[in-house]
């Protein structure tokens, strides 16, 4: 079980709408994962709230990314809300 810490938008948490962005920044402690699940709706981020979820319960929610979660920070994972599959679109 991973219980480092996520930050999910609301829209993907309440599943309004699909993730579509996913950003691995440098965590800030351990019990951080430096995730960050967006859905990438055009909002301007301080338009939403950001929800703190578990690696674990990501997972759960989008196991499509389950097979990335061990890239390094500076990741950004982006995909088609049509296809589904996602691309590292940059990386460190």
């Amino acid at each position: 079980m991973d219980r480092r810490a996520v930050v999910i938008c609301e829209h993907v948490a309440n599943k309004t709408l699909p993730a579509a962005v996913a950003v691995r920044d440098d965590p800030v402690d351990e019990a951080d994962s430096g995730w960050q699940v967006l859905c990438d709706s055009g909002q301007p981020e301080f338009d939403y709230l950001a929800k703190l979820w578990s690696l674990e319960n990501l997972l759960a929610l989008e196991p499509s990314l389950r097979e990335f979660v061990h890239l390094p920070a500076g990741t950004r994972l982006e995909r088609d809300r049509d296809s589904g599959a996602w691309r590292v679109a940059a990386q460190r």
